[in-house]
């Protein structure tokens, strides 16, 4: 959950609304309710043990730096300042299922944004890219 619902609709305006009519911040609300009733839904299914995982670095993924550009950044920040957004959001949603179903569930949070924001270069990655089409 996140990741495609930032790189398939959100930011892309020239098929949805999306980003015009929320601001991140209220994108991100809207996606942590839909969360909400999704885990809760799963929780009442008999779901007891459940992972749930922040959006990664999707600025810094290929398709977005040679589609929208870095600015002079290493990757499009404004891609990954809506990722921590949404990644604070679902902290605190287990941090409340954790609290709500104590009694007999347990919610982890895994910070894809974390995990992924390491030099890849240090594990041998490498990437060119050129910007014509």
């Amino acid at each position: 959950m996140g990741n495609n619902d930032y790189l398939g609709n959100y930011f892309l305006p020239q098929f949805y609304g999306t980003s015009t009519r929320f601001t991140p911040e209220e994108y991100a609300q809207v996606l942590i309710n839909q969360y909400r009733d999704q885990i809760t839904r799963l929780y009442n299914l008999g779901a007891r043990k459940v992972a749930l995982f922040g959006v990664g670095v999707i600025g810094c993924i290929p398709y977005a730096i040679s589609t929208y550009g870095t600015n002079g950044s290493a990757c499009v920040d404004r891609f990954n300042n809506a990722a921590q957004i949404f990644n604070g959001k679902l902290l605190a949603l287990v941090d409340e299922l954790n609290t709500r179903y104590s009694a007999d569930a347990k919610f982890i949070y895994v910070n894809s944004f974390g995990i992924g924001s390491g030099d890849p270069t240090s594990t041998g990655t490498e990437f060119s890219l050129s910007l014509s089409q």
